[in-house]
């Protein structure tokens, strides 16, 4: 009987009508779409690209997104790569036409490709430069609440980057296509070569910039710098009685390859070097009884090291070769091409120098108002940012100095 009466009242229970999970007010569980996969809540076919960049977004749509809804300081910042790219292209591209105006003379259009290395050098830096300082803004932040991992970013900013550089090249080409008689004669232009010349800065940029990113060195900054620069300097002493020489651009006079190696070297161990000098400097002014000013000053250079030589290294390697510049064409009057390789080289390296600077202080502003809220007054954060600019300054004299003074050295005893 007790088990009749429970079918009984089983079967006269009503049945509750079924909810499609979909209408479900509140539900958080998601709804499989046609493929099988999962869909977030909200996020339908109306919903905003952007939103969906991990699902799989392209690096380069992402980057041309970022691209074209930046702030004023980062289109000036791609303004600038673009046009040190358009001039470094614009010189690849010359020096190509060249060789096809006179087809028997190839050494000389090797070597007018093999001096566009230093403007080339110079655009990269400025790249992975701008590149770091997107990674630390609000873009890069909302990048990362949406999905986009440290593993991601790297990629869309070196995409980012490509596309800049790319749009530089597209206006190199349209110049030289203007000035292809003038240049390049009646000869036929090589469609590979042509190609791949207009590729050459992107892709040498976008490929170190992703290095950049995705390998960061040591926090500690270390004096290995001291051996290239050290090198060069004996290289540069070595090659100064050697008999092979290589033309300078504008036809100035020859220089061995021994002695431009050991510059190239000289630079590179000068911008190695700058982290360590920059925390060695921190480190002194924080020495000896220091005062609150030299304290916080010194103890912020070696905080930020990297980022303060990120602004020196560059600046104080060219200032190391313009008295040696000088000297080589004293009395010769430079071509259009050396000024504008020239030009590029200075350009690039002043504008990373700003930008690292820029980064550096937007860096320090939180540092700056926790001073500020433990009761420093304006005047002393004043004085610390003057005592760091001048440590700066010197060091970067510091670095540039010997190296200057050695090379013009050997320049004399040619």
């Amino acid at each position: 009987m007790l088990k009749e009466s429970r079918a009984d009242a089983r079967e006269t229970e009503p049945d509750e009508p079924e909810v499609p999970r979909s209408e479900i007010a509140g539900s958080e569980v998601p709804e499989a779409d046609e493929a099988g996969g999962r869909t977030e809540p909200g996020a339908g076919p109306a919903a905003d690209p952007a939103v969906v960049v991990p699902g799989g977004l392209l690096p380069s749509g992402v980057a041309l997104r970022l691209a074209l809804r930046g702030g004023v300081a980062g289109a000036l910042m791609r303004c600038v790569l673009a046009t040190a790219a358009a001039g470094v292209t614009f010189l690849l591209l010359a020096a190509l036409g060249q060789a096809l105006r006179h087809p028997h003379h190839l050494a000389a259009g090797a070597e007018r490709l093999a001096w566009c290395a230093p403007p080339l050098v110079a655009t990269v830096w400025l790249a992975v430069v701008s590149a770091r300082g997107r990674a630390g803004s609000p873009a890069a932040d909302a990048l990362a609440a949406i999905g986009v991992g440290p593993s991601r970013l790297p990629r869309i900013l070196a995409a980012q980057v490509m596309w800049t550089c790319l749009l530089g090249s597209v206006v190199a080409w349209g110049t030289f296509l203007r000035l292809r008689h003038a240049l390049a004669g009646t000869a036929a232009l090589p469609v590979a070569g042509v190609v791949t010349l207009l590729l050459v800065v992107p892709l040498t940029a976008g490929a170190v910039c992703l290095t950049a990113l995705r390998f960061r060195l040591s926090t500690r900054p270390l004096p290995w710098g001291l051996a290239p620069a050290v090198a060069g300097l004996a290289c540069a002493w070595w090659g100064r009685h050697a008999k092979a020489s290589v033309p300078l651009p504008g036809g100035s006079r020859d220089m061995a390859p021994a002695v431009l190696a050991g510059w190239a070297l000289a630079c590179a161990g000068v911008v190695a070097c700058a982290p360590w000098l920059v925390a060695l400097a921190g480190r002194a002014l924080a020495s000896w009884r220091p005062g609150p000013v030299r304290l916080l000053a010194g103890r912020a250079l070696r905080t930020d090291a990297r980022r303060v030589a990120a602004a020196v290294a560059w600046p104080a390697a060219v200032l190391a070769l313009v008295p040696a510049a000088f000297r080589l064409h004293a009395g010769h009057r430079p071509g259009a091409f050396t000024l504008l390789g020239a030009a590029v080289v200075l350009g690039a390296a002043g504008c990373a120098a700003v930008a690292s600077a820029a980064r550096a202080r937007t860096n320090g502003s939180a540092t700056r108002r926790t001073l500020a809220g433990l009761g420093a007054s304006r005047s002393v954060l004043v004085r610390v940012a003057v005592v760091r600019a001048v440590v700066v300054i010197g060091v970067a004299a510091l670095a540039a100095a010997p190296v200057s003074w050695l090379l013009d050295g050997v320049l004399r005893l040619r």
